[in-house]
């Protein structure tokens, strides 16, 4: 199945319902990382869930998600635009830890003086919970969260899938009950009846017995968008000092990028050069 994420509006325009499919990314992201399977199973939860937050994002807007865990042992990162281009990576390409105390952060770049952020404390074992802590927290709203990642017996990622529902501030509490136990009663992403499910047919079996209405429907694409440019900038923020030392090694530097593993290096005349751009005057 391609990568396909639906966005829904059901139960009277009570609720929003959110499915979406990014095998074909996490594929993408392991085969480029070499993820074990506990880290690409973690690469994937966010590959799935900033997909379904960027499902209300517009124009220019973008989001990331950061999970960190309190001793810096290791990151997750996961960006997704309006387009619904999404990359994600983990520092760590094997033993990244499945379970443990961690903090969720959603920054959302909505074209304002400053992107709206807001953090919540997590367990790496719970990723549905920390979903519904965070609409609990900023937005106020009850919402849950599926997400299933299955593997093969090679590594290779079978099927990476997820769903959401969201109550929106005015549905009715009779609404509320009887749409949480039927999203409680979902099948499990295991089950041999969801292989063949599409999104369309998820959202169908999430709002069954009322009515919805596709509002969003969009392709689901892997995009990195590094760049020797964004290489160079990002060596021109560690500022003079930095260069200076790297210079002063008499070795060809390199910068990694950290979603896709491309590699860009720069010889002691570039970083040379580099440093002339920031100290223009010392030149």
């Amino acid at each position: 199945m391609d990568d396909l994420l639906l966005r829904a509006l059901g139960e009277n325009l009570q609720y929003v319902g959110i499915a979406a499919e990014v095998t074909n990314a996490l594929n993408e992201a392991i085969d480029k990382r070499h993820y074990d399977v506990t880290t690409a199973t973690l690469v994937g939860k966010m590959l799935l869930l900033t997909a379904m937050l960027a499902s209300s994002l517009k124009g220019n807007d973008y989001l990331t998600l950061y999970i960190r865990d309190p001793e810096g042992r290791f990151a997750l990162t996961a960006v997704a635009d309006a387009k619904v281009q999404i990359k994600a990576s983990s520092n760590l390409q094997n033993g990244t830890p499945d379970k443990g105390k961690a903090t969720f952060t959603l920054a959302k770049d909505l074209g304002l003086k400053e992107p709206y952020s807001s953090c919540i404390d997590m367990d790496l074992s719970d990723f549905e919970k920390a979903v519904s802590d965070y609409f609990k927290q900023s937005e106020q709203s009850l919402a849950k969260a599926c997400l299933h990642i299955n593997f093969d017996e090679t590594g290779h990622c079978t099927r990476a899938f997820g769903y959401m529902l969201q109550a929106l501030p005015f549905a009715t509490l009779e609404a509320t009950d009887r749409l949480f136990s039927r999203f409680d009663g979902m099948l499990k992403g295991e089950s041999i009846e969801f292989r063949n499910m599409g999104m369309s047919d998820i959202l169908d079996a999430l709002f069954r017995g009322s009515d919805h209405q596709i509002i969003v429907e969009k392709p689901i694409l892997w995009h990195c968008g590094c760049s020797k440019e964004k290489a160079v900038n990002s060596l021109r923020v560690c500022g003079s000092n930095v260069l200076r030392s790297l210079i002063a090694e008499g070795k060809t530097t390199h910068v990694d990028c950290a979603f896709c593993g491309n590699s860009y290096y720069f010889t002691v005349d570039d970083l040379r050069d580099i440093l002339k751009e920031i100290e223009p005057n010392k030149a």
